[in-house]
């Protein structure tokens, strides 16, 4: 009698390990296994904002970096990445009396390209264009610029997240 408790117990054990999901981790990267370095040219930018390229260019640049495996390099890159910044927009939430922007918000969209260096092949991503915005309050001592800056190192994190691997 004892036997047979002692093989039920490691037979419900053993299912809910396997039921948990965990035995199926695999600890690997979620970009393709092939790609182990990127060249991120300064984005293009379509819009009327002048040097807004460089700040998205930075902080995919960052991302990438922090984020990913990839070494990022100028020279003989696996892949290349570009990037158009199509749409900026900024909103104002709230005015004051006198019409002046005390709350507003900052969206940035950027159109993607990434390409197989070795092949001239275009690399599939999740989406071809990625947007981001943040908010920004004058009152609480944030300025437009810091919403740039937020909307832009989202746009980085959505950006590297377009480049990975569907599950």
């Amino acid at each position: 009698m004892k036997r047979i408790t002692i093989v039920t117990v490691l037979s419900v054990v053993i299912g809910a390990f396997f039921l948990s999901g965990c035995s199926g981790y695999v600890h690997k990267s979620l970009l393709p296994g092939d790609i182990k370095s990127i060249k991120v040219p300064v984005f293009g930018n379509n819009t009327t904002e002048h040097d807004m390229e460089l700040t998205i260019t930075k902080a995919v640049t960052n991302e990438l970096a922090s984020a990913t495996d990839l070494r990022i390099t100028d020279t003989n890159p696996d892949s290349i990445l570009k990037g158009t910044l199509v749409e900026t927009t900024y909103g104002s939430l709230i005015k004051n009396s006198v019409g002046t922007v005390t709350s507003g918000d900052v969206v940035l969209e950027v159109a993607l390209v990434w390409m197989d260096a070795r092949t001239n092949n275009e690399i599939p991503l999740r989406s071809k264009t990625v947007s981001a915005s943040a908010t920004y309050n004058i009152l609480r001592g944030e300025s437009r610029a810091l919403a740039v800056q937020k909307a832009a190192d989202l746009l980085a994190k959505r950006i590297v997240e377009a480049m990975q691997e569907e599950w």
